[in-house]
């Protein structure tokens, strides 16, 4: 979208925790939109320090794409709270479904009533005044949201009951304030792991290809190794509320058979 509407996109490479590393400075840039890979916020705290001290003006916006962090905390705080915008989806796979659509939050006055303005043709007070989108939500998809409400709390604590299990089982840290809406594992070979799990029933995903290597921003390795190296070895497994124990312990064996098989 930042494209769409005539602005140069500079991608920014990941951490350990495999989130946009904080500690960037690119200049000259407008805005920042960090997103919360597989659950975890991002550490917003050092991403707002370098946008609004770097320059030495007025704060650059940071818009926090929170699609896969749904009640998720930082410091304490919800997801939603503390960036300038931050942006949910509602798509199926999500931890919220209605179909389609999604949500944005902010604290600012004037960007809420930008996004008013934007999302119903540009129009204020019935007239148009800028160019503008059609981008309300119907109210039959919002019904089909607002039941499943009643429902999250129950989700994200299974979710992070087997994230716990997976990460006791592999070694890795659990993040008590990730709403783990994915869960990855390194492998030598995801597309090897993934098709012999495949085999034996279990249905894994690899994500996401870094957008720097997509034909349309160019494609070419050797810009940000981290993201590049993960991508390399990346495996999204089973992770949903309806998992039985049965099935995550199920998971953990043939994982573990996969990691032997030096895949």
């Amino acid at each position: 979208m930042a494209v769409a509407n005539g602005a140069t996109v500079k991608f920014q490479d990941v951490g350990e925790d495999w989130n946009m590393n904080p500690k960037f400075w690119v200049p000259d840039i407008v805005a920042v939109t960090p997103v919360d890979f597989a659950g975890l916020p991002c550490d917003y705290d050092t991403i707002k320090k370098n946008a609004i001290y770097k320059r030495g003006i007025a704060s650059i916006p940071v818009i926090q794409d929170a699609c896969h962090s749904l009640v998720a905390t930082y410091k304490g705080r919800k997801v939603g709270s503390y960036a300038d915008m931050t942006c949910f989806s509602f798509f199926p796979t999500k931890a919220i479904a209605t179909g389609e659509g999604g949500m944005i939050t902010t604290n600012d006055p004037d960007y809420y009533e930008a996004l008013k303005q934007f999302r119903d043709h540009g129009r204020k007070d019935g007239v148009i005044v800028e160019i503008g989108e059609n981008l309300r939500i119907p109210d039959i998809l919002c019904a089909l949201g607002i039941t499943q409400l009643k429902k999250l709390p129950m989700f994200i604590e299974r979710r992070r009951e087997i994230a716990y299990k997976y990460c006791q089982a592999f070694g890795m840290k659990f993040y008590e304030n990730s709403a783990y809406h994915l869960f990855v594992v390194m492998v030598n070979d995801p597309l090897a792991a993934k098709a012999k799990l495949a085999e034996i029933g279990i249905n894994c995903q690899i994500h996401y290809k870094p957008l720097h290597l997509h034909p349309f921003y160019g494609g070419k390795e050797g810009q940000f190794p981290v993201a590049e190296s993960y991508y390399k070895h990346c495996l999204t497994i089973p992770l949903f509320p309806k998992m039985t124990n049965e099935d995550v312990d199920f998971v953990i064996e043939a994982i573990g058979r996969v990691q032997n098989d030096s895949l």
